[in-house]
């Protein structure tokens, strides 16, 4: 939504060239800007005041204190007299008066400061479609820039993913797709998304707008369930640490959100504004993980392995990966390693909260940043084996080289016995280090 893609480049190989030079495994995830429904260019930052009349209108205008154009023609069209939008994520309430032309006339119910560029968020379907000229364009540059994952924002169904993964695989590009819950319609279709999808992110400051914010943590409670159930990753998303893009250090209430959310199980929480824009980067970012990794002491996941037994499917690879899982537990093992070609052995033993470590070995280096993002899973670049003897001897090598596991240390390995085929996972065996 924000630069362009020669800035966009720029970060990008910044961040893998750091990384190179530190030996660490950096996953990209690259966020497309979908059809966010803008004001347009505004002369200055302007006061917008209770009571008065604010004029929306399709014409290209620069904005002032009683008009401004936005970037959705289509906006004008949708809506009635009655209706409510909501700007800058709900800090200004407007009510539509009447639509004459191009224009929506509206109350201004509850004032305050625009400026360019700031969203807009309706109470009624708009038909926008889901992928914009400018999404395509993005989509183009992050095959070229050889992305991880990419993230659909305004998913309203199932549909939208599909439409996404056909140019990819037009393009043959192995990059996955995470749908962003911020719209109504996608809390309707959640569980068509899920399946579709091979991540999902909530994104708790549009959905907030979208529906009733006290609604928003039996949904973010509800998503994080499913998706760990048909094994998909999932991210809680904005508005973690808000204070401190101003402040040094965060309230008690921002503290205790990023607890939940990990005593929810989710896969990864992320920060927005607090680094896009915030005084204190760093400290926003060293906060977050210092609260992330003392909740993460606090839960059993031994005991929370009994409760998804229900999850396993008729799927080989879903009995393995449960199996592994409640070995490593009943063994008090140090490690589980997994043995994987396109990662998903990994992704979905993780979606069980294995209670040790996850070890992801692979011969893939795209696998290994993709599987960064996923829930207790440290992956390894490792050389293609021969046999399945040879997968094996690799996998303890690749426990050892990790420094995860110390000498008489119990490992369960998995495996496939057509080795460097994926999805072929029909082994277990336990070690000794």
């Amino acid at each position: 939504s924000h630069g362009n893609q020669s800035a966009h480049r720029k970060t990008l190989r910044s961040t893998r060239k750091i990384a190179k030079r530190l030996k660490k495994d950096v996953g990209i995830l690259f966020d497309l800007a979908g059809p966010k429904i803008r004001v347009g260019i505004m002369k200055e930052e302007t006061k917008i005041r209770t009571g008065q009349d604010f004029t929306l209108t399709s014409r290209k205008i620069v904005g002032d204190e009683k008009e401004v154009s936005v970037n959705q023609p289509k906006l004008v069209q949708d809506l009635k007299k009655g209706d409510t939008l909501f700007l800058d994520e709900g800090k200004i309430e407007l009510k539509v008066k009447k639509r004459t032309g191009s224009n929506l006339i509206c109350l201004v119910k509850q004032g305050g400061i625009l400026s360019s560029a700031k969203g807009i968020n309706v109470t009624v379907p708009v038909s926008i479609r889901p992928l914009t000229r400018k999404d395509r364009e993005d989509i183009e540059f992050a095959i070229q820039e050889n992305v991880d994952w990419l993230a659909l924002s305004f998913v309203r169904s199932s549909n939208d993913i599909k439409k996404l993964k056909r140019i990819l695989k037009q393009r043959n590009a192995s990059i996955s797709v995470m749908a962003k819950i911020e719209k109504r319609e996608a809390v309707v279709d959640i569980d068509a998304i899920i399946d579709e999808s091979d991540a999902v992110m909530i994104a708790r400051g549009d959905l907030g707008i979208e529906l009733p914010v006290e609604e928003v943590p039996l949904i973010q409670k509800k998503v994080i369930a499913r998706c760990m159930e048909k094994g998909r990753v999932v991210v809680t998303a904005t508005q973690m640490l808000e204070s401190m893009i101003r402040n040094p250090r965060p309230t008690r209430a921002e503290v205790n959100d990023i607890a939940n959310s990990i005593f929810d199980q989710t896969d990864a929480v992320m920060l927005s504004g607090e680094t896009a824009i915030g005084k204190f980067t760093v400290k926003a970012f060293k906060t977050m993980a210092k609260v992330v990794c003392k909740t993460e002491e606090a839960i059993d996941y031994g005991k929370l392995l009994a409760d998804k037994t229900d999850w396993v499917s008729g799927k080989i690879t879903d009995a393995i990966s449960f199996a592994s899982c409640e070995l490593v537990n009943d063994l008090s093992a140090a490690l589980l390693v997994t043995s994987t070609q396109s990662g998903s052995t990994a992704i979905r033993s993780a979606a069980y909260r294995c209670p040790a470590p996850i070890l992801a070995v692979t011969p893939e280096a795209s696998v290994v940043t993709k599987l960064k993002l996923v829930f207790g899973v440290v992956p390894l670049l490792i050389k293609p084996s021969t046999d399945i003897n040879d997968m094996f001897a690799k996998a303890k090598q690749g426990a050892i080289k990790s420094t995860l596991v110390r000498k008489k240390d119990k490992i369960v390995i998995t495996a496939g016995a057509l080795v460097n085929n994926a999805g072929t996972t029909n082994l277990i065996k336990v070690d000794v280090i």
